[in-house]
């Protein structure tokens, strides 16, 4: 939107404390405009006790290389410059990526609010006329540019972990599996939902206990299973996979089931959890695809980042902590100021750490910029992964007047990361183990985006560029091309699940079929947005059906639709 003194999406706060110190860059070709940006910035920077670091470009290519050589916290772009616009700009600085690697103000002299709208659909923070530049107007943009920024970081983030967990739980439905959680020492199992349909437990049956779970097995099963359980735990193998029958609890029906799992080992090599997916491979073992899941236990939690930050005397003595600092290890400024910055209680009491922290003094001494990860203690045993940074800060003369330390926590990334990068290997695991192939489709942008199964089952290279719906819709069968199309048209119109099956054409010839299966995404007015789906190789249930119907010629078409509904039941479409 455009800031104007107006407007009230700019704070009139405070500035944050975590912005603090930042670098900022000015890409402007007027020499006066220039002149006018760096004396506010100046003057704010006197006014809040904030280390500006200003860097000026006077044309388009040279503000892009400074962002890549920079790294600036904040661009103050010139909407007209000589050599392009702001949204030539933009659209340079993204590099094909959604969104902008760093927080970008657009300055210009124009009063037009259609500039306005499009710089900001071209991903830009802030919009802020000229004529409308004052310290504190100017200050306050870069600030709410810079948290707009961190908000869309986190945006996304928490929409690739929600993306994902919607995929993987598809492909359990789609696969008809269930998963479970042993605590081996326990003795507990934990049940996903599919426990329920798969087994036919109870809704009170989520959680159960290891005899309730070997009750419903055969006995004699029981002997070979027990056997080849020992053997695993007794040669520490990471996972294995295993095949029994059950009673169903609900039905007394007997099913044959693979169990295929995963075991953690404590630091004394002892069995402590197991992961494990549950398959019923009754009617199509030989030629039934494989499904394997993994339930995603996955946390968004992006709670902001809050910068600590310290000046440092160049032999280490802390001279000025901030308040996010001081609240973190909860002390008082003069307990902790004029003494050596690793002796406050939130350093790890470690001789190995306060050697690593004396190295990055010495080395940031001499005027290297040093980053590194540690873990700090906070009060009432709160411990946080803190991404530290040491930086020399010299005068005029060149001379060593402190050190600044900063600290962002980012102890909450780190957990993020971690949860989907286990969601991302269960996701492929699963694909893998079943042969499904999940794809994704931004219908506005037209962009398709496939997993390395997907590519597999439709016998194709995985794609070096962008892929489109055309390219999908070519890789169909000819003769199946118009009604797929058709197929998906209507679920766009009508908003309703897609559900269709087509052939694929292998290179060594022949043919491949595919269950295709997705769900539409709109928006809040009903536009669609998105499509998630699914793709699993039919070959072998379709051929055992035209198998069938060419045994029996006297079955009508009535009695073909009937068992391929009965078949579609058994894999657990509907």
């Amino acid at each position: 939107m455009v800031s104007t003194p107006e407007n009230s999406n700019i704070r009139t706060t405070k500035i944050s404390e975590s912005y603090k110190r930042a670098t900022i860059l000015l890409v402007d070709d007027c020499q006066e405009d220039l002149y006018t940006a760096r004396q506010f910035l100046l003057h704010d920077a006197a006014k809040e006790g904030i280390d500006f670091r200003i860097r000026e470009s006077v044309t388009g290519e040279d503000g892009l290389a400074a962002c890549r050589s920079e790294a600036p916290d904040c661009v103050l772009l010139d909407y007209y410059l000589p050599d392009m616009d702001g949204l030539e700009f933009l659209a340079r600085l993204k590099n094909g990526a959604d969104d902008l690697p760093v927080p970008v103000v657009v300055l210009t002299g124009a009063q037009d609010r259609s500039l306005a709208t499009a710089a900001l659909r071209a991903g830009a923070q802030e919009y802020l006329p000229k004529r409308f530049l004052a310290p504190d107007m100017l200050l306050r943009a870069i600030d709410s540019a810079r948290d707009r920024f961190t908000q869309q970081a986190e945006r996304r983030r928490t929409e690739a972990l929600a993306a994902n967990e919607r995929l993987l739980r598809l492909a359990q439905e789609a696969g008809r599996i269930a998963s479970y959680e042993q605590d081996i020492p326990a003795r507990i199992i934990r049940w996903s939902s599919g426990g329920q349909c798969l087994l036919g437990f109870r809704p009170d049956q989520a959680v159960m206990s290891f005899d309730e779970w070997h009750a419903i097995r055969l006995p004699e099963d029981m002997a070979r299973i027990d056997a080849e359980r020992e053997a695993i735990l007794a040669r520490r193998a990471p996972g294995a996979s295993v095949e029994f029958r059950i009673r169903r609890p609900d039905t007394g029906e007997i099913r044959r089931i693979e169990m295929r799992y995963a075991i953690e080992y404590d630091a004394a090599d002892r069995p402590g959890h197991c992961h494990a997916v549950v398959l019923d491979v009754t009617e199509q073992r030989a030629a039934e695809d494989a499904v394997r899941a993994s339930e995603a236990r996955l946390r968004a939690v992006f709670d902001g980042t809050f910068t600590f930050i310290a000046l440092l005397a160049p032999d280490g003595t802390l001279l000025k902590a901030n308040r996010t600092f001081l609240e973190f290890i909860d002390c008082p400024a003069e307990a902790v100021e004029g003494r050596p910055f690793g002796s406050p209680p939130c350093w790890p009491d470690s001789p190995d750490a306060r050697l690593h922290l004396r190295e990055a003094i010495s080395r940031a001494t001499c005027g290297e910029t040093v980053r590194f990860d540690i873990e700090l203690n906070g009060p009432r045993e709160k411990v946080a992964s803190v991404d530290v940074s040491l930086c020399p800060v010299r005068d005029a003369s060149g001379a060593l007047m402190f050190l600044v330390a900063e600290g962002r926590d980012v102890t909450e990334r780190h957990r993020a990361e971690r949860a989907l990068a286990r969601s991302e290997e269960r996701l492929r695991l699963t694909q893998e183990a079943a042969e499904v192939g999940t794809w994704e489709w931004d219908v506005g942008a037209d962009a398709v985006r496939w997993s390395p199964e997907n590519f597999r089952l439709h016998a194709m290279a995985a794609a070096s560029r962008p892929m489109h719906y055309m390219d999908w819709l070519q890789a169909v069968h000819p003769d199946d091309r118009q009604r797929t199309d058709a197929a998906v048209s209507e679920a766009l119109m009508s908003g309703k699940a897609y559900d269709t099956e087509y052939r694929v054409i292998l290179p060594e010839g022949g043919t491949r079929w595919l269950a295709n299966r997705g769900s539409l995404m709109a928006d809040a007015e009903g536009r669609p947005q998105r499509m998630l789906g699914v793709n699993i190789d039919i070959t072998t249930r379709r051929n055992l059906a035209d198998a069938l119907l060419e045994a029996d010629p006297e079955w009508n078409c009535n009695n073909k639709a009937s068992y391929s509904n009965r078949l579609w039941w058994r894999i657990g479409w509907y």
